[in-house]
């Protein structure tokens, strides 16, 4: 049934399936008791099926939640939040989640930093590229990339921005340019030379080179 509703489905819509099983409604049908008539069983599979879109909304707005209450708003992105927490509502601050210093990493896929939600949200964790059907493969599990944000820091601050309030779009649209000072030059055609990164791949190899230098 998951897989004939994934194939309709974009896969950022879409929890892995490993996640989709421990949502507690469809826990709680799984486990349920079977029904004695066919046709009862029939129906109560197709008003399961039904409520596949409310589960994907659901675990993406628990996921968003959950990266929020993970990187602690910095002060100016507070009030809104809090506001809506006052009325007794959950709601993921949008602004935080889209800030350049929003950097999170999928425990089983690590090192490999995801920027802002929109990673996080098509993200496909790298345990299941050997999935074989036989075996379960572990659930994607989020937390912060602390050697990225590091990063990511350090090149807001070496053009100038405040790393508060600088969106990841912000910081595409001025197509700046890093070296990375850790990195030994590269040798071809009988010279010498360091690779130019944008900011996105400079993050992206910082946190890699931390991982290495880890193990």
């Amino acid at each position: 049934m998951y897989h004939n509703f994934a194939r309709q489905l974009r896969r950022a819509l879409l929890p892995p399936f490993e996640s989709f099983l421990k949502l507690s409604d469809v826990a709680e049908f799984i486990n349920g008791p079977p029904t004695v008539e066919r046709e009862s069983e029939i129906d109560a599979c197709r008003a399961f099926a039904n409520k596949f879109p409310e589960f994907c909304t659901r675990y993406n707005h628990q996921t968003k939640l959950a990266l929020t209450q993970l990187l602690g708003p910095p002060t100016g992105l507070l009030q809104d939040t809090l506001a809506l927490q006052n009325q007794g509502i959950n709601a993921p601050n949008e602004t935080l989640l889209q800030l350049a210093t929003s950097i999170f990493q999928c425990i089983p896929s690590r090192p490999f930093p995801l920027i802002t939600w929109e990673k996080v949200l098509y993200h496909t964790c790298s345990s299941r590229l050997f999935y074989t059907g036989f075996m379960p493969t572990p659930a994607c599990t989020f937390s912060i990339s602390q050697p990225g944000i590091t990063a990511a820091r350090s090149l807001l601050s070496l053009v100038g921005l405040d790393a508060n309030i600088t969106a990841a779009t912000t910081m595409d649209q001025f197509h700046h340019h890093f070296f990375c000072s850790n990195c030994p030059p590269k040798q071809e055609n009988g010279g010498f030379y360091r690779m130019a990164m944008d900011w996105r791949r400079s993050v992206r190899s910082c946190v890699c080179i931390f991982w290495q230098r880890a193990q």
